[in-house]
């Protein structure tokens, strides 16, 4: 998301977290960071000094999905190492390159979404990250049942092998189908992923659920 700051973005979040068994890390809360790698003169000092207090991080590696559906952007073993070696679990941002018409025609042709969940669950497990932050933005309201139906695959796929899927959305305090919050269709996605932030300017709330 663009209005990041550049350096980490501790979160303070809202945790709502849903019926049964809550997740092991519930009692001390939400701890989550995004590390900027294009500003890694600010971001990585800033990691280094808060990555303690840190139970999530999410890098972002410039991994990004372009029209043919294909992952650009590479691991940065210096971070991933740090946040490992502190505790923290691992989520990198993908995001999507593509948008609005491309974005489009890669998300509602189903063959494609099928190869874009192998290709992001094989890049999740390679580099043996916890999860995934997905973080697709500038899409059609058009597109939103393309996108749940892309989660909803993506989720089991990620989920056999015990990884944890989160996504960032727009923020919105009443279901609209219209707009830049559009695509997000909040009741469809809650099965989908283990948890799902809102993104308003620099307000983040983070809805939590168990890992099934």
């Amino acid at each position: 998301m663009y209005k990041r700051l550049a350096l980490l973005a501790l979160v303070v979040a809202s945790v709502v977290v849903f019926p049964s068994q809550p997740p092991a890390d519930a009692a001390v809360g939400v701890r989550w960071g995004y590390y900027t790698g294009y500003d890694k003169a600010t971001s990585l000092p800033s990691l280094q000094a808060h990555v303690k207090e840190l139970n999530y991080v999410s890098p972002w590696y410039g991994f990004q999905v372009d029209a043919a559906g294909r992952i650009l952007g590479v691991d940065d073993p210096q971070v991933t190492s740090l946040a490992r070696s502190a505790g923290a679990k691992v989520l990198p941002l993908v995001q999507n390159k593509a948008r609005y018409d491309e974005f489009h025609t890669l998300i509602s042709d189903a063959a494609k979404r099928t190869q874009l969940v192998a290709a992001i669950t094989q890049l999740v497990r390679a580099n043996g990250y916890d999860g995934v932050n997905i973080d697709f933005e500038g899409i059609h309201a058009t597109d939103r049942p393309y996108l749940t139906a892309f989660m909803a695959e993506l989720y089991p796929s990620l989920r056999a092998h015990r990884k944890i899927v989160t996504m960032a959305v727009a923020a919105k305090t009443r279901d609209v189908t219209t707009g830049w919050a559009g695509p997000y269709d909040y009741a469809a996605l809650a099965p989908t992923r283990t948890s799902l932030s809102s993104w308003r300017t620099t307000t983040i709330t983070q809805l939590v659920l168990p890992a099934r």
